[in-house]
């Protein structure tokens, strides 16, 4: 039977087999192929093989402005590897239950990913082919992110709950905050669940902050390897009044100017990375829209291309749809890659185009086709608010019950990996 304890330590002996697979001396093709194809860990029943280890760090270098090297490839190995072995832990979990995540939930999650970083839809595609990358691989972290977290949805609609004394308490603390600054801030939280692993996970920490300040991509790191539901939003906190973090970690960024990112903060559970995007003096928050929308991609060329005919007539059935509801069944009858529910976004991270052409429509309105490269979109708005100064109930209600579904995903996390049979095979 293996020894869980060193299943949940990668050794040392990892950074020198990775040397001999990424080094310069490259031995023939048939060999190549036949070590790639070596088990790097068994997972209960399930394998990581060291191609699945070498794909994702293509995928996180290419996706995170890394320098492509032997060194950084050696840093990230071991944090990859945790990270694969997570996700066949969460993958399996949510199998048991009879849940898992379709392609078309895993192409929404790649448009929505696309529309929040203002890139035109199949930026996502084309990013993979022209870099070479494993278009599989790249799509399992997704299909595993969805499926865990329909898991932990399901479990939380059974067991947690937010109760009017909870929205009332944090509305007062709120409420009592709103003379203090207050600080934009990005987070990267690595979860502590074994005190043995403190110093891997400290050593790892250290090695995401240097490449960071050497320029990699902090919002990327943060939606490859943090551990809490903010890794969904490149770890964006939001604004957070003076007082509210943990005092350790106001010590860590009381010093920090705009896009400085702090040394790792040890906590009781986690070893933390914050960023500082902004500060301001005091107040709530500035005012914004807020739109809830839905897509219809059509594009110009490729496998999907859509005809000027067919466009046509998709434009006018969606003029024609009466609710985001009848919109949606469009889109999926259209079934073009892209096209479908985009969920919450706020008008700042909105393509200029995008946001130029919602700005003025009501919910149940839809937009004119919308040049974005070598496609045309239509989008509907399903909803829109406007926010600023303290958030609604609802809005707290929402973020409360965010927090305790975070808290129970760890927690289930934990409880996997202690009752996982995991054996490195190094």
């Amino acid at each position: 039977m293996a020894d869980v304890s060193r299943a949940r330590r990668l050794a040392p002996a990892l950074v020198a087999v990775f040397a001999l697979l990424v080094g310069l001396d490259a031995p023939p093709r048939a060999a190549w192929a036949q070590q790639m194809q070596r088990i790097a860990a068994v997972v209960n029943d399930d394998l990581v093989s060291l191609y699945d280890v070498q794909a994702r760090t293509s995928f996180v270098i290419s996706t995170s402005n890394l320098a492509n090297t032997e060194e950084v490839r050696q840093r990230l190995f071991g944090q990859i590897l945790r990270t694969l072995i997570d996700e066949r832990l969460r993958l399996k979990a949510a199998e048991g239950a009879g849940i898992e995540a379709s392609e078309a939930e895993v192409d929404r999650m790649v448009a929505s990913i696309e529309a929040s970083n203002n890139l035109p839809p199949g930026s996502f595609e084309r990013m993979l082919a022209a870099n070479g990358l494993d278009r599989e691989n790249a799509r399992a972290q997704f299909r595993a992110r969805i499926a865990w977290r329909k898991y932990i949805q399901a479990e939380g609609r059974r067991d947690l709950s937010v109760s009017d004394e909870e929205i009332e308490a944090e509305l007062n603390q709120l409420k009592a905050a709103e003379g203090r600054p207050q600080r934009h801030l990005a987070e990267i939280v690595l979860t502590l669940d074994d005190p043995r692993e403190s110093a891997e996970l400290a050593e790892t920490a250290r090695q995401l902050v240097s490449q960071i300040r050497q320029g990699a991509d902090f919002a990327a790191l943060a939606n490859r390897f943090s551990q809490t539901a903010t890794a969904a939003v490149g770890g964006d906190l939001g604004w957070v009044p003076q007082g509210r973090l943990d005092p350790a970690l106001e010590r860590a960024i009381q010093d920090l100017g705009p896009g400085e990112v702090s040394a790792p903060v040890r906590t009781e559970t986690a070893y933390h990375i914050l960023k500082l995007i902004e500060r301001r003096d005091a107040g709530g928050r500035p005012e914004e829209s807020v739109f809830n929308l839905s897509q219809i991609h059509l594009p110009y060329s490729g496998a999907h291309a859509v005809s000027e005919a067919r466009a046509a007539e998709i434009v006018e059935q969606a003029r024609a749809a009466a609710d985001c509801q009848a919109f949606q069944a469009l889109a999926e009858e259209v079934a073009t890659p892209g096209s479908g529910p985009l969920g919450r976004l706020k008008s700042g991270d909105l393509p200029d185009t995008v946001a130029q052409a919602v700005s003025g429509l009501e919910p149940g309105q839809t937009t004119p086709p919308v040049a974005v490269n070598d496609a045309r979109l239509i989008l509907m708005v399903c909803d829109r608010e406007t926010v600023g100064g303290l958030p609604s109930r609802a809005e707290i209600e929402e973020r409360l019950h965010a927090e305790k579904l975070n808290a129970l995903s760890r927690r289930r996390l934990r409880e996997l990996r202690r009752a996982a049979m995991i054996d490195i095979r190094l």
